[in-house]
């Protein structure tokens, strides 16, 4: 078995992959985090593969992912040449934390004959007192179970680890519960505010990674291909400029007969990132258009890629942003957001060279990995979304040398604060506190 896994190995994978791959398959369950584009699928579908064969039973796969997702494992699936056909069964973590749900992934297991588990995005179970991971702990019990994430700690939270952990059943290699977690690897400390938070005991990492070190490959390379970003500046018009004020000044505005209250300085932020994109929505869920440079400027843009031959991939912090835009263009476009069906056919055979996407979907496509042009049209405040769109046209087998981010932002409104905000380098205290107070309080007085 051994020798035949080594043939395997070298015939079809990198140096990398076959590392990740003999690790997961001695030990039966573990983690693969790797850095988006990296292969994180096709180490799956071999590690499938090899355990299917040593429990010699004619039993099937069963891979947790997003819905989105399903597509994308299937034609990775089908790329790989071998002798009997892999055939996994799918099911959405979406619906893991209903009942419904649990009791039908039941059901499925039983008619089914799952006999392993793969868990994609594994960074969603990283919260122990979830449902979803309340459930995904008994599969991990049952079968063998790896996980994958492009993330270790989406929140930067040590913690995020433990959950992870022990959602592909790795969780007393570390401790016996949270609370003993948090006692071995964390301290508490208060911040500047004066809230008592927790924080990594020195060496906790170093000691978490070797507890675990038979059953996790990390692998995070230094960026090798050629990133240039572009800021493309647009004065807001009349109308978004006496909208800013307004809000600033009153948190309120109304619009004929549509009513828009801001409870807070953050939401007054969330608000002004909206009238930016071309919208704004009203206090009982509906939306008004607003009259947007940036939106025309988009519509430009994305016109030039097409003239030039050229696709692009256009990221936005809100849906309404994107029915905004599709209002607009005159060029065929597919969209990617939530329930929204992918329209594989139309982008590669060409019949759109545009799709427009809220950051944060199509966590596991590799539709776009030979797109060499992006646009940030706006962004939530989420680090891990925001890398993660970027990842999507910045892939290991990507055939371009350089990709090319446009970030667009109105002028005089928080685009550039929120883009400065997903900057890695910073801390998480100043992601989430200070900057964003900061933020606040100079649209409160008006000086943004």
């Amino acid at each position: 078995m051994l020798q035949n896994l080594k043939f395997y190995l070298d015939k079809k994978l990198t140096e990398e992959q076959k590392e990740a791959v003999s690790l997961l398959y001695g030990s039966l369950r573990g983690i693969c985090w790797w850095k988006v584009g990296e292969g994180k699928t096709r180490v799956a579908i071999e590690w499938m593969l090899q355990v299917r064969n040593m429990l010699q039973e004619k039993a099937e796969p069963l891979i947790v992912c997003g819905p989105q997702s399903f597509r994308q494992w299937q034609d990775e699936i089908a790329l790989v040449e071998m002798e009997s056909v892999l055939i996994p069964t799918f099911f959405s973590s979406g619906i893991l934390s209903t009942k419904k749900g649990a009791e039908e992934l039941s059901r499925i297991i039983t008619r089914n004959r799952v006999n392993m588990v793969v868990i994609d995005e594994l960074w969603m179970y990283k919260n122990v007192r979830s449902e979803r991971s309340k459930v995904i702990w008994q599969l991990a019990k049952m079968y063998p179970t790896i996980g994958l994430s492009g993330s270790m700690m989406t929140a930067r939270s040590i913690e995020d680890l433990y959950g992870q952990a022990k959602a592909v059943g790795l969780g007393d290699k570390l401790a016996k519960g949270l609370t003993d977690f948090r006692q071995q690897y964390t301290i508490e400390l208060q911040n500047y505010k004066g809230y008592v938070e927790r924080y990594p005991k020195r060496h906790a990492l170093e000691q978490i990674q070797d507890r675990l070190k038979g059953n996790i490959h990390v692998w995070f390379p230094k960026e090798i291909r050629e990133i240039k970003d572009i800021v493309v500046n647009v004065d807001p018009t009349a109308q978004q400029t006496k909208i800013r004020r307004q809000l600033a000044k009153e948190y309120y505005l109304q619009h004929g007969e549509t009513i828009i209250n801001v409870k807070n300085g953050a939401a007054l932020v969330g608000k002004l990132q909206q009238v930016s994109d071309g919208f704004l929505y009203d206090s009982e869920g509906g939306s008004i258009s607003v009259q947007s440079n940036k939106l025309h400027k988009l519509i430009g843009i994305c016109s030039e890629f097409i003239d030039g031959g050229e696709r692009v991939v256009v990221w936005f912090a809100f849906r309404q942003s994107i029915q905004e835009a599709l209002a607009l263009s005159k060029y065929p476009v597919v969209v990617l957001f939530g329930d929204a069906k992918f329209d594989y056919e139309a982008w590669h055979k060409g019949k759109a060279q545009v799709c427009y996407a809220t950051v944060g979907s199509g966590s596991s496509l590799n539709d776009f990995k030979d797109v060499r042009y992006a646009v940030i049209y706006s962004s939530s405040y989420s680090h891990r979304a925001i890398q993660q769109a970027r990842g999507r046209t910045n892939r290991k087998d990507s055939a371009h040398t350089c990709c090319y981010y446009y970030y667009l932002q109105s002028i005089g409104f928080p685009d550039e604060d929120v883009y400065a905000m997903l900057d890695e380098s910073k801390s998480a205290e100043d992601l989430t506190i200070k900057r964003v107070q900061r933020l606040v309080k100079e649209y409160m007085d008006e000086k943004g």
